[in-house]
């Protein structure tokens, strides 16, 4: 269930919330999933799928839109990307 997922992902470190963070991250190469809002724009979701393609990342359509994202993440506004899979800067040190 995407909710348990975003739990101990968001416990270990390993998500990351925001579409400005996720793009960069998944052109880095350091995604291995990222999840989108129903009600993302079409535009974001067209990058996305070429993005994923070229990353080879799964690309998990959410049925919960934004604000029910940023409620699972226990964030007050509207979240329409999140990513998976993230190294935790706790496993670096």
């Amino acid at each position: 269930m995407l909710s348990d997922d975003i739990k101990q992902a968001k416990e270990a470190g390993k998500l990351v919330i925001g579409e400005r963070r996720v793009l960069r991250m998944l052109k880095q190469g350091k995604l291995s999933k990222v999840v989108v809002a129903s009600n993302a724009k079409e535009s974001l979701v067209r990058e996305l799928r070429q993005l994923c393609d070229i990353a080879n990342v799964e690309l998990v359509m959410a049925k919960e839109s934004g604000f029910d994202l940023g409620a699972l993440c226990k964030r007050s506004h509207n979240v329409s990307l999140l990513g998976f899979g993230v190294k935790s800067e706790k496993a670096k040190a």
